[in-house]
């Protein structure tokens, strides 16, 4: 991608931001997400893990939404497509635009338990918090975008499948990445997180992003 080629993207990413906070689409599950975090958090400031087996996948189901909600843009979309130079820029554009988004709950859900609790956490779990929270949000990123327009165009069937994906992909506990993360964190001996999920997310993400951008371009 060229210089301007990069400029036009990043454009493209404030505005998909400033048009999804202005609607207003995406700030209601993350706004839930972060509120869910405060009252498992003030009801039971409990040592670690605390509430982040609970945290990371209603995370994961948050991203999804937030997601799905930055790449609705109706009509508009064949629009900016076209101003930006095609569909793989515009898919780059509202995967970015969903992260950005997506970053202060994922330090919001790894942190406040750690800063509200008397005792206090030790550095490499917080660590581990965020890498699992890092992971729920890119694996509901990849969700969405695999289940959002054009890809699946109609925003009922769309939100059910993404539902269905995330119920059982977040509890089965041998799935990655999100089902082992959620495991390990809930693991009675205190297994760590595997490093090797967050990678699996970042696969996932780079598979659904390609995945958007070939129905597109099949349809366009």
């Amino acid at each position: 991608m060229t210089t301007a080629g990069a400029g036009r993207v990043r454009a493209l990413v404030a505005l998909r931001v400033a048009e999804v906070v202005a609607a207003q689409r995406a700030l209601v599950p993350l706004v839930l997400f972060v509120v869910a975090v405060l009252v498992l958090v003030v009801n039971d400031p409990s040592p670690a893990p605390g509430p982040w087996p609970v945290t990371v996948p209603v995370l994961y189901a948050a991203c999804t939404w937030a997601s799905l909600a930055a790449t609705r843009a109706g009509e508009d979309r064949t629009v900016a497509t076209a101003a930006v130079g095609g569909p793989a820029r515009w898919v780059l554009a509202a995967a970015g635009a969903a992260l950005l988004l997506e970053v202060p709950a994922v330090v919001v859900g790894a942190l406040l338990p750690a800063l509200l609790q008397p005792a206090g956490y030790a550095p490499a779990v917080v660590g581990e918090a965020l890498v699992a929270h890092l992971t729920a949000a890119l694996a509901g990123t990849a969700v969405g975008l695999a289940c959002s327009r054009p890809v699946v165009d109609r925003p009922g069937w769309a939100a059910a499948v993404a539902g269905v994906v995330v119920i059982v992909t977040a509890t089965v506990p041998w799935l990655p990445p999100v089902g082992t993360t959620v495991g390990a964190l809930d693991a009675a001996d205190g297994s760590a997180v595997d490093p090797l999920d967050p990678v699996v997310a970042v696969v996932l993400l780079a598979a659904a992003t390609v995945g958007w951008w070939a129905v597109a371009r099949r349809r366009a």
